[in-house]
């Protein structure tokens, strides 16, 4: 997504349709739209990703990410 290969719309399904969830990004409450612009076009390093899902419809209702920028 950074490098703009795919956009927001395409993880519809795995948040059953509401891709403006609050997410935790490096420690910071954030929403998954806001963290998408974010790093558009940049270059990054997930560390760590931890998804909380939904029992009943196995939908994404939390992510926690934690990431660093690449430096050529």
């Amino acid at each position: 997504m950074s490098e703009s290969k795919i956009t927001e719309k395409e993880f519809s399904n795995y948040f059953c349709g509401d891709v403006n969830k609050p997410i935790v990004v490096n420690g910071r409450n954030t929403t998954f739209l806001v963290f998408c612009q974010k790093i558009r076009g940049k270059r990054i390093n997930i560390k760590r990703l931890t998804i909380f899902r939904n029992d009943g419809s196995n939908c994404i209702k939390n992510l926690n990410i934690e990431y660093s920028r690449k430096i050529l």
